[in-house]
């Protein structure tokens, strides 16, 4: 048996497996070998179900991973200024390779017995993960995932664009009202302090200015088409 069989083994067989394998390469004196598939950890429900669906389905597989990388390029293009119109088909083909695979993940949990909704939704949420992070696709597309990928929002771009939260009209009306409740602090007499040289003009001042505004433009247009693509995928 080879390591990456032990991914497709019924998962209540993987850790006898794993441990004889383990042995057997220590006694062909593959120490080091031997101690990675020893160090290896059982998947979680999800995770197996995941790697069974690529397996039972390598094309779709393949083409998921191809479309999770068509969906990073997609990404990129609006961020630039491209027309959104790809990112859309980008999406749409994403998603529905997506849904496929987790209705044969679900196929490979049903053989085990009762289907958890929660696990389910870890699944496709594993699928669409990995999918789109370029390391965690190889091991998608061989059905060797050892751990859950998750993936939030704008996926990448969020990696690339730092969001920040903004906080809402209500509190930031409440707030404002709580500031202006307060007495004025009343002055008190500082002691004379030793005045402090000034410090020189910073010379990229202009230039950081410049790409903070670049980049909250940034910030802008992904949100926009955050908001887009959930109404679309209402």
């Amino acid at each position: 048996m080879r390591r990456n069989d032990l991914y497709g083994l019924p998962l209540e067989e993987f850790t006898k497996a794993r441990d004889t394998l383990a042995k057997d390469l220590r006694g062909a004196g593959k120490k080091e070998a031997a101690e990675e598939v020893k160090a290896l950890r059982k998947p979680s429900v999800a995770v197996w179900a995941a790697n069974q669906a690529a397996r039972r389905r390598p094309q779709d597989a393949k083409r998921l991973v191809q479309a999770g990388a068509e969906l990073r390029k997609a990404q990129r293009g609006v961020v630039g200024g491209a027309d959104p119109t790809q990112l859309r088909a980008a999406t749409r083909a994403h998603r529905q390779l997506v849904e496929e695979l987790t209705e044969t993940a679900r196929e490979a949990l049903g053989e085990r017995g009762a289907v958890s909704a929660s696990v389910v939704t870890r699944v496709a949420q594993t699928l669409r993960g990995a999918s789109i992070d370029k390391d965690a696709s190889k091991a998608l597309q061989a059905g060797t995932l050892a751990e859950d990928v998750e993936q939030t929002g704008f996926g990448p771009l969020h990696s690339a664009v730092p969001s920040r939260p903004r906080p809402t009209r209500g509190r930031t009306q409440k707030a404002a009202g709580k500031r202006s409740a307060r007495p004025a602090p009343i002055p008190r007499a500082s002691p004379a302090k030793t005045p402090v040289p000034k410090s020189k003009p910073d010379p990229n001042l202009a230039r950081r200015r410049r790409l903070e505004q670049q980049l909250e433009a940034a910030r802008e247009r992904v949100r926009a088409l955050e908001a887009q693509l959930e109404e679309l995928g209402r």
